[in-house]
């Protein structure tokens, strides 16, 4: 008999736990922990890798310094929402309700700080554009039915100009920091990709879901048709991402076919010769080291390949398991170099 209620008590205990704790942790019933395993660092420009284990968000889509003390890191995640800490590994903290746990955090809007970041959710259903300043939260624009989504964006300095693009094919565009909005162009495919010049402010590109390529010169009312600069490389359609160098004036594409660039915003294109072969990885992230545009990060599987004579030569490096999805580079020290990854690596 005691036996029975002793096995009783454990049953009941494990039941107690496996019913409270989801709620207390945020975490839905049978939802495996992240396991650390998702943010990379290296002081040396690449040469050596140390995981920051005490990262606690998971899969990461974001990665941005915190514009006021760029010592913290502010990383985006898969269902995690965002998390701020030190660039150390320290002091990590989630943001709460609608930027925090079940939250998928698609795009943050830079220049962002720990007080002032505005950024592009996809939350209980529905695609948001969600400020915070301070400790005030406000929701400035959703999409109008459930199951779409705003998936990159920019904003001027002052946060005044705002500028997103939908999976409904539109980009938003608001002038009064996001209190009213207009659509400044409807494409007949979602949109998927948005790269702008942050050194010409009304020139933008934008990939849609058939990774057809578009750019525009006046702020995104009219619109030139790149896509048959695409057309002769197998696999440049399946687009990862954009990335315009403005030292250089150079547009990389990252898909894949691999690395292309254009000269010429778009027009035309060459092949960047990496050693990756684009049968076995896609490029899936691409950066240049600020200032300098002969040194290039290509970011595939979970490899990265740097080149620092503008893509002749490459060496690589092994960082981990799972696809690099996010290269952050210290505009002050190059060296520091930050990886995120699209999901934990085993």
């Amino acid at each position: 008999m005691k036996i029975f209620l002793i096995v009783l008590v454990i049953i009941l205990a494990i039941a107690v736990v496996s019913v409270v704790y989801p709620i207390i942790s945020g975490r839905p019933a049978g939802e495996k922990q992240p396991s650390g395993m998702s943010l990379y660092k290296s002081g040396d420009g690449g040469a050596t890798w140390q995981n920051i284990t005490s990262f606690p968000g998971g899969a990461v889509t974001v990665l941005r310094f915190d514009a006021e003390n760029p010592e913290y890191l502010l990383t985006g995640t898969i269902g995690r929402g965002i998390w701020r800490g030190k660039r150390n590994g320290e002091e990590w903290k989630q943001y709460p309700l609608s930027l925090g746990e079940g939250a998928k955090i698609f795009d943050i809007l830079e220049p962002a700080s720990d007080k002032d970041l505005t950024a592009l959710v996809f939350y209980s259903g529905r695609g948001r554009v969600i400020q915070q300043r301070g400790e005030t939260r406000e929701e400035l624009l959703f999409t109008p039915a459930e199951r779409y989504a705003f998936f990159q964006g920019s904003a001027s300095r002052d946060k005044k100009l705002l500028r997103v693009i939908g999976s409904d094919g539109g980009l938003y565009e608001s002038r009064d920091g996001g209190k009213t909005w207009e659509v400044l162009s409807r494409f007949q495919e979602g949109l998927s990709l948005f790269e702008p010049n942050p050194s010409r402010d009304l020139q933008m590109w934008v990939i849609d879901t058939k990774g057809d390529l578009f750019r525009s010169d006046n702020g995104g009312r009219d619109w030139a048709d790149l896509r048959d600069g695409l057309n002769e490389f197998s696999g440049a359609k399946n687009a990862r991402m954009l990335f315009f160098d403005p030292t250089s004036n150079t547009l990389y594409h990252a898909s894949s076919f691999g690395l292309l660039r254009s000269p010429d915003l778009g027009k035309t294109w060459e092949i960047v010769k990496t050693t990756i072969s684009p049968e076995l990885l896609p490029v899936t992230a691409v950066a240049v080291e600020p200032g300098n545009p002969k040194k290039i990060f290509a970011g595939a599987g979970g490899q990265l390949y740097i080149s620092e004579n503008r893509g002749i030569t490459w060496r690589g490096t092994r960082v981990a398991s799972a696809e690099i999805s996010r290269i952050l580079i210290d505009p002050k020290n190059s060296k520091n170099i930050f990886l995120g990854l699209a999901e934990t690596a085993r």
